[in-house]
């Protein structure tokens, strides 16, 4: 069953806390990554960042690799992965 994280900005304790009931994470694709992320300059090709998102996929992402979950992602979800790591 599904479980989905509300849209407000997570703790690190809270990000745990969901990873601990999830069997794998599973990170949607969307819009683009702010490049603050991976240390780079906005472009004029940025396209609706959501810092808020970003903060709480890598909070989650780094809450599965600790409890050693496996985590899927599709599109951006897999550029997310790919800046947490």
């Amino acid at each position: 069953m599904p479980i989905l994280v509300p849209a407000q900005r997570l703790t690190k304790q809270q990000a745990s806390e969901y990873i601990s009931l999830c069997d794998v994470l599973m990170i949607m694709g969307g819009h683009d990554i702010d490049p603050i992320h991976y240390e780079e300059k906005q472009l004029f090709t940025t396209l609706n960042k959501n810092t808020y998102r970003d903060d709480n996929e890598l909070l989650l992402i780094n809450a599965a690799i600790e409890e050693n979950k496996p985590i899927v992602g599709i599109c951006r979800g897999l550029q997310i992965i790919n800046v947490a790591l």
